[in-house]
């Protein structure tokens, strides 16, 4: 079995720019899966070729060379975000909705001593997944079979109780504020928040959501000082979960529709995001991300 290379996680870019770099991969073997078992498995040449199109928001193109897939997979793919992801460079497309409305879920890059040695493409109709290896090693494993991957995922997070995010409170005494990564007026003491995070069960006022999906997340301004004015730091918007580590959960918002004087309008929820940072499975900090002004501000205890 072969050791892949493995990566500072860094889901779509939020902690820094990714070079998007272009490829070139030549496959002997491809196999097929379908609900976690392998239904083709193909020995043949596979040549997969890449580029990065900085004209249209830096997407990358990609070309299949094969006849014998040509039922499972186009000649051309097109993936527009990237991350990092432990022992992959992930490509993908709407990452946050899981795919949804997209022919290509995402692709993921594996690479042995900084040399690409295996790709998986996941796709969405129909529901496969094609992984191309080289030299007939490195075949799949529980370790890093993204159907297998992801069920564990799950089900470790069912089985870890410490943060429950159904019902989350977090007070802080103590914030910084940071604008492209400085910081900003220093440490502001005496100054209570409290985030809250529950669980999606009726949607969120002012927004046209699905009941039962992601979170609901707000910040409240607890100084007396915020009684004049209203004690809302950030009013509740919803979120999903995009990473979860055992130091880090990662929510950020999503594009949807918020209510308007007009009606309902395109919201980028997307430019929001929390942070919650952990400790020996305890809340050390939280930290508000406003991504479309490089802001964050970090609540301590």
């Amino acid at each position: 079995m072969k050791e892949y290379d493995e990566f500072l996680p860094n889901m779509l870019e939020m902690t820094g720019k990714i070079e998007r770099k272009p490829f070139k991969f030549l496959a002997d073997n491809c196999k097929i899966w379908y609900q976690g078992k392998c239904i083709e498995d193909i020995n043949s040449s596979f040549e997969i070729n890449s580029r990065v199109n900085p004209l249209y928001n830096s997407i990358l193109l990609v070309s299949i060379d094969n006849s014998k897939i040509s039922d499972y997979i186009s000649d051309n793919i097109i993936f527009s975000e990237i991350s990092l992801l432990n022992d992959r460079v992930l490509w993908s497309n709407s990452f946050l909705n899981d795919g949804e409305g997209e022919d290509y879920k995402n692709m993921s890059l594996f690479y042995c001593s900084g040399i690409l040695s295996k790709i998986y493409i996941n796709r969405n109709e129909p529901l496969i997944m094609l992984e191309f290896n080289s030299n007939q090693q490195g075949h799949i494993k529980d370790t890093v079979n993204p159907l297998k991957w992801i069920i564990e995922k799950i089900r470790i997070s069912k089985e870890k109780k410490e943060i429950d995010l159904s019902n989350f409170n977090f007070t802080s005494n103590s914030h910084q504020r940071y604008e492209n990564g400085t910081p900003i007026r220093g440490l502001q003491t005496d100054c209570q928040r409290t985030i809250i995070i529950k669980e999606n069960t009726n949607g969120c006022e002012g927004y046209l959501i699905n009941s039962g999906e992601g979170y609901i997340v707000s910040i409240i301004n607890d100084s007396e000082s915020s009684l004049l004015s209203g004690n809302k730091t950030m009013t509740a918007k919803p979120m999903k979960i995009i990473s979860q580590t055992q130091d880090k959960i990662v929510l950020r918002g999503y594009k949807c529709k918020a209510q308007s004087p007009f009606g309902f309008i395109d919201f980028d929820g997307d430019d929001y995001g929390i942070t919650i940072s952990l400790k020996n499975n305890q809340v050390d900090n939280c930290t508000l991300q406003l991504y479309d002004r490089n802001v964050c501000i970090t609540y301590f205890k």
